[in-house]
């Protein structure tokens, strides 16, 4: 199946493909928007996302005081993205929906 170009006109009137961002730009970009949405969202965009979503160095910081997900998939989510992180995880926050179980998993990774 061949891919399509997505281009999207910005106000200016200009096109944009969005698939030709430099992949350092898209890495900033998708830092930006939380652990969560990373797992659930970005990484399921296209095959560029996925593998930046991929780079241990994306988790470096996990923050997860999302509260509107079920606290049993945060903790998925939590576990997954240190285990994409491994060495290169720095900090991470839990607010909200930490329990024993998830502090003692931490731990041990």
């Amino acid at each position: 199946m061949p891919t399509k170009k997505v281009k999207l006109e910005n106000t200016e009137g200009l096109i944009r493909n969005w698939l030709e961002v430099p992949k350092d730009v898209t890495s900033n970009i998708l830092r930006l928007i939380g652990a969560v949405d990373l797992v659930m969202n970005a990484r399921q965009v296209c095959p560029m996302w996925r593998e930046i979503c991929r780079d241990p160095l994306m988790w470096r910081s996990i923050e997860m005081i999302n509260g509107l997900h079920s606290p049993h998939n945060l903790e998925k989510i939590c576990m997954y993205a240190v285990d994409q992180g491994g060495d290169h995880v720095e900090e991470i926050n839990v607010e909200y929906f930490v329990t024993d179980e998830l502090i003692r998993r931490l731990a041990e990774r």
